[in-house]
């Protein structure tokens, strides 16, 4: 008679949501903002309380997820203004991406005097003034960054004399080329122009006939009239002969005096030349004024920076000088894809006393994580999710299990066992075909167990996934 084991001791349940508040909030602040407000805070009631948490709002990061994607913009806004209050004022980090606007600027203004950086990613939706009253309200505010916008050069100019103090600024844009898209827009401008032309001129054609077949009607009325006229005509044509002789007297003597008009416009046009050529100097100055306004803004205006990232910037060899010479602290200065800079051995000279520079067409460049551009679309879900690649992996684990029991089922794949979200493909072909082989799911079993029970080397693993899949 077979002897049945012994049931293992049920362990009693912990309820989670008696833990401590300060151990709640700790492991809040491993979760992004968005997640807590729309995921953890929304559990419970003491899970609610540990959301509320100022020391939890510090650094409010809103980026990089795809709620920023597919919710609306009154949304975002909305949930960014509840983190603002829950952070009473102590709030020193803004990260937002795509949504924010001049009201919610003008909110976190009033409201955040702690505020020490700003950085506003692809957002198109704010005026530049309230961006600079921000800046003057913050008095601690040492870094900002507006990628994906072009900025003014009075905006940097205001922002640097509000805060001369500030030691970040990053203006990171997708280089295009000013002059060519001026003119452009102008010959689109004369090629519209001159297409409203044509279409006068055909109205006035049409005018021109209808009053034609008018003028016409009338003729054919008045015949009898216009022949006595006509007799008069004639007489006073013979008087006008006469006259023309002692015209034609007076055109010799003015033929005489536009000779002398000539050799006097000749020399002016000599004069004129000369002075084109001084004109033309002067245009090229200007060209490299105007190409170099935010460069000279930033020169003269924010000595303290540390951290310059103007890349896409349309400036020139000339401006890249007067931020080395007004800017003497830079450590990272990012010039990739300012293709109107020169890349010559003076410039190298003077950018090789800086940390990390980053200079236009060169490559290698050294790694240096605070240079990270954030994409204006990353974190935008595209249909395939890393719980979908994590779920594929296991079913791929289990599909490799029944294969080497023998059992291959209909279809059959060499699959390869798969370490991390991180190494499945990126792809929904590769994954409807993983799908394919996969067997009946598990049963689900009725035990509630006690994941606070688990060894510390299966906790660290696990962690190590959630950082992973932050990341």
């Amino acid at each position: 008679m077979e002897v049945k084991p012994s049931p293992l001791p049920m362990l009693p349940v912990r309820d989670w949501s008696d833990l401590p508040t300060d151990a709640l909030s700790t492991i809040f602040m491993k979760l992004g903002s968005i997640e807590v407000l729309m995921g953890a805070g929304l559990v419970c009631h003491s899970w609610l309380a540990a959301a509320k948490s100022p020391e939890l709002w510090r650094s409010v990061d809103m980026t990089r997820h795809k709620v920023v994607f597919s919710k609306g913009i009154d949304t975002m806004c909305a949930m960014a203004k509840v983190a603002i209050d829950r952070s009473q004022g102590k709030m020193e980090s803004f990260l937002a991406q795509k949504f924010v606007t001049s009201e919610l600027l003008d909110y976190i203004a009033c409201r955040a005097s702690s505020l020490k950086s700003i950085r506003l990613i692809a957002c198109r939706n704010f005026w530049e003034p309230s961006l600079a009253e921000l800046a003057t309200q913050c008095p601690l505010l040492e870094e900002i960054e507006c990628s994906g916008n072009k900025v003014s050069s009075e905006f940097l100019v205001y922002v640097g004399r509000a805060r001369p103090q500030l030691k970040r600024l990053k203006i990171h844009m997708r280089w295009f080329d000013e002059d060519a898209m001026e003119s452009e827009m102008e010959h689109e401008m004369e090629h519209e122009m001159m297409h409203d032309d044509d279409d006068d001129e055909e109205e006035e054609e049409e005018e021109e006939e209808e009053e034609g077949e008018f003028l016409y009607e009338d003729e054919n009325v008045d015949d009898d009239e216009d022949e006595g006229e006509k007799d008069e005509e004639i007489e006073e044509d013979e008087d006008e002969n006469n006259d023309d002789d002692d015209e034609e007297e007076e055109m010799e003597e003015d033929e005489d005096l536009d000779e002398d008009k000539n050799d006097v416009v000749e020399e002016e046009e000599d004069e004129d030349m000369d002075e084109g050529e001084d004109d033309e100097n002067e245009t090229n100055e200007e060209w490299e004024v105007r190409k170099n306004k935010d460069a000279f803004a930033i020169a003269e205006n924010m000595p303290e920076l540390r951290l310059l990232q103007i890349s896409g910037n349309n400036l020139t060899n000339k401006g890249v000088h007067a931020i080395l010479d007004g800017c003497p602290h830079l450590e990272c200065f990012d010039l990739s894809e300012c293709y109107n800079v020169r890349v010559d051995d003076q410039l190298r000279a003077r950018c090789a006393k800086i940390k990390h520079a980053w200079l236009p067409r060169q490559s290698p460049r050294v790694h240096c994580l605070d240079l990270r551009v954030i994409e204006e679309d990353e974190g935008e879900d595209y249909g395939i999710t890393m719980q979908d690649l994590w779920e594929a992996e296991v079913e791929t684990l289990e599909a490799e299990a029944k294969m080497e029991e023998g059992s291959y089922g209909d279809y059959y794949e060499d699959y390869s066992a798969l370490s991390s979200p991180e190494s499945c493909v990126d792809s929904k072909d590769a994954l409807v075909c993983t799908m394919e082989a996969v067997p009946s799911p598990l049963p689900d079993t009725d035990s509630d167990r006690d994941w606070s029970e688990l060894p510390v080397d299966a906790l660290s693993a696990i962690f190590t996934k959630l950082g992973l899949l932050r990341s």
